[in-house]
């Protein structure tokens, strides 16, 4: 993950051929391009029409925001192959908590953010708004567990879990486990989708 993020002061490019605009980052000197669409300028940042000059209008009325969600995707990594961020209208929005609980549990602060690292991966840059709380089990000395709980706040549904310390360790397992979890909310997800097609 980058840990020093700029964005040099620069005109965004106009890329017809992909319908959008381009604008540049350094993510720890490295150059990361940062493409937006059309359609998330026109329908998130009031775009008047998708004319190059109404898109670099909401762009430059938007600026902060815009390289806010951007460097949000390059501290995750949703990053591709090409060294490019891409910014669509489902662009990953996610409130993260980690619990006052906690603290009751030595080592679970940093074990929780090395868990929401690879939860941050599963979820991906696409997934729209997510809600992620970690937390120690209610009986720490006894179960010694790590919990975490997603919620959609678009579905209202809710799915949460968690697995006894040592078995962290095993990033294979943690991985499979929070991967199954967030099948659950696109599970429900996928639920209000057919059910609002009838």
């Amino acid at each position: 993950m980058a840990e020093k993020i700029t964005f040099p002061d620069s005109e965004p490019r106009y890329l017809s051929g992909r319908d959008c605009l381009a604008f540049d980052a350094v993510a720890d000197d490295k150059p990361v391009e940062c493409l937006i669409t059309t359609e998330l300028l026109f329908f998130r940042y009031g775009a008047g029409d998708p004319t190059e000059a109404s898109l670099r209008e909401a762009y430059h009325e938007h600026l902060a925001e815009i390289q806010e969600v951007a460097r949000t995707h390059i501290k995750n990594g949703w990053i591709d192959e090409e060294g490019r961020v891409v910014l669509m209208t489902r662009f990953t929005r996610m409130k993260v908590t980690f619990s006052d609980t906690l603290g009751n549990l030595p080592g679970s602060h940093l074990i929780a953010h090395s868990a929401h690292r690879i939860l941050t991966g599963i979820i991906g840059p696409n997934a729209e708004g997510v809600e992620v709380t970690w937390y120690a089990s209610a009986d720490t000395l006894v179960d010694r567990e790590l919990g975490v709980l997603i919620a959609d706040p678009e579905t209202g549904y809710s799915t949460a879990g968690s697995l006894p310390l040592q078995e962290l360790a095993n990033t294979t397992l943690l991985t499979v486990y929070l991967a199954g979890l967030w099948s659950n909310i696109l599970r429900a997800r996928s639920r209000k989708l057919s059910h609002r097609a009838g």
